[in-house]
């Protein structure tokens, strides 16, 4: 399998990843449960405001499923067909930074709800 066709696949998983994001991020604040996508098992009992948590995580985990859905499209239309490298490094270089962004606020709001 070529390097493309790899790059390829990893861009579905990404895409799928935010369209997934998105779809946790929906039904966590509609049903105010929290998503194992965001909270392991382990975790859960530990948690003293899961509605709370599902409403401050709602914004966060849309803009993190957005991104990723724009960095997967985005790294298909570059590889096919403009093919300049310095738009993939941009893009790897904000969906890595809108990565961090989301570990930090959710880190943060983790610690507020536990």
């Amino acid at each position: 399998m070529s390097s493309s066709k790899v790059m390829s696949v990893f861009d579905v998983i990404i895409i799928v990843f935010g369209l997934y994001g998105i779809f946790c991020a929906v039904r966590m604040k509609k049903s105010g449960v929290v998503s194992a996508f965001l909270f392991s098992e382990e975790e859960l009992p530990k948690l003293k405001d899961g509605p709370g948590f599902c409403r401050e995580m709602y914004r966060p985990t849309v803009l993190l499923g957005i991104v990723s859905c724009l960095f997967g499209i985005a790294d298909i239309i570059n590889r096919y067909v403009l093919g300049m490298p310095y738009i993939q490094m941009a893009g790897v270089a904000c969906f890595l930074a809108a990565c961090g962004w989301f570990v930090n606020k959710m880190r943060a709001i983790k610690e507020k709800h536990i």
